[in-house]
C-alpha cells in the first residue's frame, strides 16, 4: 500500500532530519524512520525540506567558524605570550652571563686613590657602620683633592651649560662616567647655599629611609640610607638600596657640597653596585646679585 505523508507528519520529518544535520549524523536508510526509500528521496527533495536543512546546515557552518575563529585567537595569544617568555628568558641569561663575566673580570673590593695611594673603600655586605664610615672618609678625601679635580675639569673656563664625557682605562674598559654642569642663578649667595642644603640629602626619597646616627654630632654633615623600587616593562619589581653621605665646607668666598652615593642592588639586582661621587662650588656672581 502506497504510504502517504501528511503536512504534519512531513513537518516531523523535516524536524528530524535538521536534528541529524544539527548533530553531524547520517541516515543510513529508510528504515531509520520506518519509511520506504522512495519516501526518503521524495523527502529529501522537497523544495521545503532542502531549504530548512541548508539553512540550518549554514547556520552549523557559521558556528563552527565562529568557534574556529575563538580558538585561533586562543592559539595565537598563547604563541605571544610564550614568544614573550622565552625572549624575556633569553635576555635573564645575557645578563647572568654578563654579570659573571664583570665579576670575575673585578675584584670584590673596591679601591679608590686618595693621597696616599689607593685604599680599601668598602666590601659588598659590609654593616652600616663600616660603610658610612668610609663614605665619611672619602668624602673627606674629596675634598681635599677638590681644587685638583677644578683644574682638571678646567671649570674656571668652562662655558655655563653641561657636559659629559666617558673615561676608559688601560684595557678599553669603562671606567667612571662624568657630569660637570656649570650655571648661573639669579638669587643671592646666601639664599642660594642655604636652600641647596635643605635639598642635599635628598628628603623626597623616603622609602625606607633611615639616619645614621653615627653622623649625629658632625656639623654640616647628612647620611642617610633609603631605598628605590621600580617595575621594569615585563612587570618585575627591583629596588636598589643607597646610602648616601654628603657634608658641606664654608670657606671664604665659597662653599661647597661634597657628597658620595653608594648603590647596592637586591633581589635579582643582587651583586650590581655603583659608587658615586659628586661635589659642588658656590659662588657669588662678580656684582653680588646672583650666585
Amino acid at each position: 500500500m502506497q504510504q502517504t505523508i501528511s503536512t504534519v507528519d512531513f513537518a516531523f520529518f523535516a524536524e528530524a532530519a535538521a536534528f541529524l544535520d544539527k548533530n553531524d549524523l547520517m541516515v543510513g536508510g529508510a528504515a531509520y524512520f520506518g519509511l520506504p526509500s522512495t519516501e526518503l528521496i521524495d523527502l529529501g527533495l522537497s523544495p521545503f525540506c532542502q531549504d530548512k536543512t541548508e539553512k540550518l546546515s549554514q547556520s552549523t557552518r557559521l558556528r563552527r567558524e565562529d568557534c574556529a575563529a575563538k580558538q585561533r585567537g586562543e592559539r595565537e595569544k598563547a604563541e605571544s605570550e610564550q614568544k614573550r617568555l622565552v625572549a624575556a628568558k633569553e635576555a635573564q641569561a645575557t645578563y647572568i652571563d654578563h654579570l659573571t663575566k664583570m665579576t670575575q673580570s673585578r675584584p670584590e673590593v673596591l679601591t679608590l686613590a686618595g693621597e696616599e695611594g689607593e685604599h680599601k673603600l668598602r666590601r659588598v655586605g659590609d654593616s652600616d657602620d663600616a660603610m658610612f664610615a668610609a663614605l665619611l672618609q672619602d668624602v673627606e678625601a674629596c675634598y681635599a683633592r677638590i681644587d685638583d679635580s677644578h683644574r682638571e675639569c678646567d671649570m674656571d673656563n668652562m662655558p655655563i651649560g653641561i657636559t659629559n664625557s666617558v673615561h676608559r682605562g688601560p684595557n678599553g674598559e669603562v671606567d667612571f662616567f662624568q657630569h660637570v654642569n656649570r650655571f648661573m642663578q639669579p638669587f643671592e649667595f646666601q639664599d642660594m647655599f642655604k636652600s641647596s642644603w635643605k635639598l642635599a640629602g635628598h628628603p623626597h626619597r623616603t622609602q625606607d629611609r633611615q639616619e645614621y646616627q653615627g653622623a649625629a654630632g658632625l656639623d654640616d654633615t647628612i647620611a642617610v640610607k633609603f631605598r628605590l623600587t621600580r617595575t621594569l616593562a615585563t612587570g618585575t619589581k627591583v629596588s636598589v638600596l643607597q646610602r648616601l653621605v654628603v657634608r658641606r665646607f664654608i670657606e671664604n668666598d665659597r662653599i661647597f657640597h661634597v657628597w658620595k652615593v653608594y648603590s647596592e642592588g637586591e633581589g635579582i639586582l643582587r651583586g650590581m653596585h655603583s659608587d658615586e661621587t659628586s661635589w659642588c662650588r658656590f659662588r657669588p656672581t662678580p656684582d653680588g646679585f646672583g650666585t
